[in-house]
């Protein structure tokens, strides 16, 4: 059983700068060079002889960027997670569901109290009363979206870093998430032109039990390099504690997940 933290902050890490525009391709080896890990020169003939991706202009640079202090660049630690790569930036389904399910346990304790307080927000609309009333979460869920790659989010540490090298300047700064609070009659607009997301709404809607709606929040989640998926989170701290938490006026929330 996870243990409740009660000093839970109110509102998310504010995100440092929006999502990039739609076609702005991020981490596709198309549109970027593999560079040295450590100094980010072009074309480096070394590779790690472990994982195989991770590449260098010279033995000193490997050395350095294995080491994870003294301004090292942490590959011991990002190592294991690169096995499971391709040089083409390719993971197997299970890695990809890992990686999903750290995303959002980095983001439940935000997640919680968003959905829940936007929940009881949407019942009384809907019932046309400010009264307090019943609370179904049957009909919610939420997209949770992120500008980053599934790639990205998989790595150890901080920062936009894929298999083809360190940060660089069209890739800074931290690795973003988006949620936003949906009803299940809004997903017709969503995915009119997305056969994958429409594909998945069955199992959007299947995700969590009539018992477990005040228990489970449903997730549809889609990264920047293409990946959707279907995932629900654990509701933590509890249902009444995420009323008092929740953010007024807030059904899209745009956060530094690195900050959490």
């Amino acid at each position: 059983m996870e243990e409740k933290d009660t000093s839970l902050s109110s509102s998310p890490p504010l995100a440092a700068q929006l999502p990039p525009s739609a076609d702005d391709d991020i981490g596709s080896s198309n549109n970027y060079d593999y560079v040295c890990y450590r100094c980010s020169k072009p074309d480096p003939t070394l590779a790690c002889a472990a994982c195989k991706v991770a590449r260098y202009c010279s033995k000193e640079c490997q050395k350095r960027d294995w080491s994870c202090k003294n301004g090292g660049g942490y590959h011991k630690l990002n190592c294991p997670f690169m096995k499971s790569l391709t040089r083409e930036g390719k993971i197997d389904e299970a890695e990809k569901r890992n990686v999903v399910n750290t995303v959002v346990r980095k983001c439940k304790l935000y997640l919680s109290p968003f959905f829940v307080y936007n929940v009881i927000q949407a019942s009384k609309a809907s019932a046309g009363s400010d009264s307090d009333a019943d609370t179904p979460t049957a009909g919610y869920f939420v997209f949770l979206q992120s500008p980053d790659t599934i790639i990205m989010h998989g790595m150890p540490g901080q920062g936009r870093r894929d298999h083809l090298g360190p940060t660089l300047p069209s890739r800074s700064g931290s690795r973003q998430v988006m949620l936003k609070f949906m009803k299940y009659e809004e997903t017709k607009e969503l995915v009119k032109d997305d056969f994958e997301l429409s594909s998945l709404l069955p199992s959007l809607l299947a995700s969590v039990s009539p018992g477990e709606r005040q228990e489970k929040i449903p997730l549809l989640v889609r990264f920047r390099c293409g990946f959707v998926g279907v995932a629900d989170a654990e509701i933590a701290l509890g249902w009444d504690t995420c009323e008092r938490l929740g953010w007024e006026g807030n059904d899209e929330v745009l956060f530094n997940i690195d900050d959490v």
